[in-house]
């Protein structure tokens, strides 16, 4: 019954906001605190009906402004015994009904009439008991916090008297509440917005004071009076449950509601004060984290561990040499809070990873040995342990640890960029190729002072840690090796190319020559044009410098060979004596006495004068 008409009286407001009643009833008997009307909220205005035994009444006074009932309206009942009867009388009829009710249609026409009277009884004893309840708390007394006051000195009705009671006490109940309303939006507001721009009006320093205004730009410093509160009230507890929170600054004489309490705590999380354990996701320490999201269901709050951040992971010291890094590499602006440091270092090491990858593919195109720099493996390293965990905290934690070898790898990496172009690496790998190729064969053929000190200063450049910088003044030495290199070949050649001529005219002169057919000269010139061509040129290495000379001679005597051999086959054709090559085979031999020259002297005689006696002409070779 009670229940009924606590649901027509109007709920008081706080500010905007509308308060739900929770309603207990005691009868000094069998029911204590009986709950007849919970919304199962924290921020409420409890009424708490007591229908005792008279005598009791003179306490109420003193008990009122007790721990336990200093946060309720206490409405002790007057004269009950018309009450009782009215309630007897509705218990006895209820029961009649509940009967017969359920034989409804098995009942004669008399007991069905009765029936329909019984239940016409029972309405009627419900309204005198709800008039007969309304009269006899009206009869009764109103306490709070040991003052009492006549029900009828506010109103004559039960439900005005008590709504404007309430409504009379409730700036004692919550002398300072927070009725601001925060939308899940504008929580949302501060786990999504890295940069905090156009933030709520509800989160700025105004109302809760979650964000402040600092040099333009806007920061976390939870410092209003709220989230200042829950800070102190969870240090001062050693941590606490998210349900205990609710709790504790929902009631009297807070006045928090649960979504001011969400946005405090998830602000808190996101300046880095709060660590926050939620079951089946682990611990957080940034808005950033997996399962921060949890914060924003009713559940996922009550259930957190909260507790203060005390180990401070990182100073405004660290915070501003690594924006600084970012501002001074990335040309980028990072606010200096956990958060935005870990979103840069999400966004922006991806980018050097590439740029790293693509350094190290110039790298390869290198000539030689050239070591990997230290401070690019540092780099990489630096850039792998940033990068490993999602967290907040770990991330920043590790960019601190990092920080050195993030700048030093990054002023590496980007001078890198500039020095090692495709222009250098080309000019080097030909700096190299004249090194191990173009210098030692002009070396062992020898060559002038100022050419020997030009190959000296490639050979120290190359040998540096970083042959890549200042390589523009590896060209001219580069030019002057190579310059003095093709002199010396194309000199070779050149000779090359008079001898063959002298070959030529020697074979020109040959008695009979002047008899062959064009096409016969052809044929025996042949030869020794083929053995002319070189099969090189003064700009290539192979075959190389030192061995030319005797790779182009062997060439040409093989052609001479031949082509001697041809005009021998074509002269004889024509009736010409015949050609007998003679080998000496003097190679190796050694003469110690004039007895053994005379002796080969003499060997030699006998074997062209044998050839001359079968009228042979003779070739020496």
């Amino acid at each position: 019954m009670l229940a009924t008409l606590l649901g027509d009286v109007a709920p008081p407001k706080l500010g905007a906001i509308s308060l739900p009643w929770l309603a207990l009833f005691s009868d000094g008997l069998s029911a204590r605190e009986v709950h007849i009307k919970d919304e199962r909220k924290h921020t409420v205005v409890t009424i708490d009906f007591q229908a005792g035994r008279p005598d009791e009444a003179t306490q109420w006074v003193s008990r009122s402004d007790s721990d336990s009932f200093r946060d309720r309206i206490v409405w002790v009942i007057g004269e009950v015994d018309v009450l009782r009867h009215a309630a007897n009388e509705v218990e006895r009829s209820a029961r009649m009904v509940a009967l017969y009710e359920p034989r409804q249609a098995q009942l004669s026409s008399d007991k069905a009439r009765f029936l329909v009277e019984e239940r016409n009884k029972l309405d009627a004893h419900k309204r005198e008991l709800s008039d007969a309840l309304q009269a006899a708390f009206m009869a009764g007394t109103l306490y709070f916090r040991g003052r009492s006051s006549a029900p009828r000195q506010h109103r004559q009705t039960f439900k005005e008297a008590l709504a404007a009671f309430a409504q009379g006490v409730l700036p004692e109940l919550y002398p300072h509440p927070t009725t601001v309303a925060v939308p899940e939006k504008d929580i949302l507001f501060l786990i999504e917005n890295s940069e905090l721009a156009a933030p709520p009006p509800a989160l700025g320093q105004d109302q809760l004071g979650i964000l402040s205004l600092d040099a333009g730009r806007y920061a976390v410093t939870c410092s209003g009076r709220v989230p200042s509160a829950l800070l102190s009230y969870i240090k001062q507890h050693g941590g606490v449950q998210g349900s205990t929170l609710l709790a504790h600054f929902g009631g009297p004489p807070h006045g928090v509601l649960p979504d001011v309490v969400r946005a405090c705590v998830v602000g808190l999380l996101r300046a880095g004060k709060l660590r926050v354990d939620l079951p089946g996701i682990g611990e957080l320490t940034s808005v950033r984290d997996e399962g921060a999201r949890e914060l924003l269901k009713d559940a996922g709050l009550k259930k957190a561990s909260l507790t203060v951040n005390e180990a401070e992971i990182i100073k405004p010291a660290d915070r501003n040499a690594i924006c600084a890094l970012f501002k001074d590499h990335f040309h980028k602006d990072v606010p200096r809070d956990n958060d935005a440091i870990a979103d840069a270092v999400a966004e922006r090491f991806a980018g050097v990873r590439e740029r790293l990858n693509e350094i190290g593919e110039r790298f390869r195109r290198l000539p030689g040995v050239v070591a990997y720099p230290k401070g690019l493996e540092k780099l990489a390293s630096a850039l792998e342990r940033c990068r490993r965990d999602r967290k907040v905290e770990p991330t920043v934690k590790a960019t601190k640890h990092a920080l050195s070898d993030l700048r030093d790898g990054l002023s590496l990496l980007s001078r890198m960029e500039t020095d090692l172009s495709d222009a250098t690496i080309e000019l080097l790998c030909d700096a190299e190729s004249v090194r191990t190729i173009v210098w030692p064969s002009l070396q062992a053929v020898g060559t002038d002072e100022e050419t020997r000190a030009a190959a000296q200063r490639l050979e120290a450049h190359l040998k540096v840690d970083r042959p890549w910088e200042d390589a523009h003044s590896l060209k001219a030495d580069v030019g002057l090796v190579r310059e003095a290199y093709r002199a010396k070949r194309g000199a070779v050649l050149q000779q090359h190319g008079r001898w063959v001529e002298q070959a030529e005219d020697s074979l020109r002169r040959r008695p009979g020559y002047e008899k062959l057919a064009a096409e016969q000269r052809h044929l025996v010139l042949r030869h020794l044009r083929d053995a002319a061509d070189p099969r090189t040129d003064e700009r290539a290495v192979a075959p190389p410098l030192e061995g030319l000379e005797a790779t182009l001679a062997a060439r040409r005597e093989a052609g001479l060979v031949k082509a001697q051999r041809q005009l021998d086959e074509l002269l004889e054709a024509a009736g010409a004596t015949p050609v007998v090559e003679v080998d000496l085979s003097l190679a190796g031999r050694e003469i110690e006495t004039e007895a053994e020259l005379d002796r080969l002297l003499e060997e030699l005689k006998r074997k062209i004068i044998h050839q001359l006696a079968a009228h042979h002409r003779v070739r020496l070779r």
